[in-house]
């Protein structure tokens, strides 16, 4: 059911059909480095404050790029970020008593998780690299004992697996401050707090895991 929320001045009124997920994990590289170009990211920055019109992230936007864009152009970018998934069409602003309207968007999600590895990542010649190269660093922790590589590779795929699905339930069940707080922050600084957050929950939850890693070692 449409929501909406009256604005100032009172003859005007935005009528939001649209709920940001909690969180979106990115995975694709072409949708990784539209998050990451200094074009299209102080959209998503722009957006955190909720629905905008083109008119209004056009201002915002240019309070905070390094170059000035028209709303032209910005129309561009928001259509290139919604074929990507990133921006919704998330209501009408209606000026009451009259027929046009204006298009408001909204992010299409909270939080933005950039994905550093897919689903098969371990079953690749880069996962089987990376797994060496961990089981080298881990070695001094367990002497006298030797890799079991498959072991590994399989536990890292399945930990990888948990803590993306693990943080989705943390979000899930999240309050206003926490959303407030995962909207607000750069998603470059915030990587850190979602890799961790979703390794800590899978490690209390799954208290085995550390016997599980350690049997990877024989």
């Amino acid at each position: 059911m449409a929501q909406s929320a009256e604005i100032t001045p009172d003859n005007v009124k935005d009528i939001i059909e649209f709920k940001p997920a909690l969180m979106k994990v990115i995975q694709d590289e072409d949708t990784a480095k539209m998050v990451m170009d200094d074009l299209y990211f102080p959209i998503l920055v722009v957006l955190r404050n909720g629905p905008m019109t083109v008119k209004e992230i056009e201002e915002k936007y240019n309070e905070i790029a390094k170059n000035k864009k028209s709303d032209k152009t910005i129309y561009r970018y928001l259509k290139t970020l919604q074929d990507h998934d990133l921006i919704k069409a998330a209501g009408q602003r209606v000026v009451l008593g009259k027929t046009a309207t204006e298009t408001l968007f909204a992010r299409s999600a909270y939080a933005i998780y950039l994905r550093n590895e897919h689903a098969d990542f371990w079953e690749g010649e880069e996962g089987n690299r990376l797994s060496a190269v961990l089981a080298n660093a881990l070695s001094p922790i367990l002497p006298n004992k030797k890799i079991n590589n498959e072991k590994l590779l399989e536990f890292l795929r399945n930990l990888s697996l948990n803590r993306i699905d693990m943080l989705k339930n943390l979000l899930e069940q999240a309050d206003e401050e926490l959303l407030d707080g995962i909207s607000d922050f750069d998603w470059r600084r915030f990587t850190a707090f979602y890799d961790l957050a979703g390794l800590f929950a899978v490690l209390l939850r799954n208290p085995t895991l550390i016997d599980e890693l350690r049997s990877c070692f024989e």
